[in-house]
């Protein structure tokens, strides 16, 4: 699951366009499909409503103080490297297929920036 919210991510940020295929607009683009997919990710997400919002503030912040203390260099792994990098390959390939608007999404610049919290994700899991 990791993967394919990554590189809908990183597809949606690097097209160009997005949109349909067709002039029917039912065959949507590699970017209008991932797009929706994250969109379909967001509505299906429930949030509950918790009175212990103290409690869940306490465990985020003793969590970053023991990052602090272990500092874990996940990112010099090659084969996390390796994963992210192909991600993104797939998804500039992904980019290149034209839709039929310009997408309002297109954020090159924010791929640095994913990738660098990427290099962590072995610690989600």
């Amino acid at each position: 699951m990791f993967k394919q919210i990554l590189k809908s991510l990183m597809t949606v940020i690097l097209s160009h366009t997005d949109g349909y295929l067709d002039d029917n607009n039912t065959k949507p683009n590699s970017s209008e499909s991932s797009r929706i997919f994250l969109l379909s990710l967001i509505d299906s997400t429930s949030y509950k409503e918790n009175n212990s919002e103290e409690l869940e503030i306490h465990h985020l912040e003793n969590a970053s103080e023991e990052l602090d203390e272990n500092p874990i260099t996940i990112y010099e792994q090659d084969e996390v490297k390796i994963f992210i990098d192909e991600v993104e390959n797939e998804s500039n390939i992904d980019a290149l297929i034209e839709g039929n608007r310009e997408s309002a999404y297109y954020l090159p610049g924010l791929i640095k920036d994913l990738k660098r919290y990427c290099y962590d994700f072995p610690l989600w899991t």
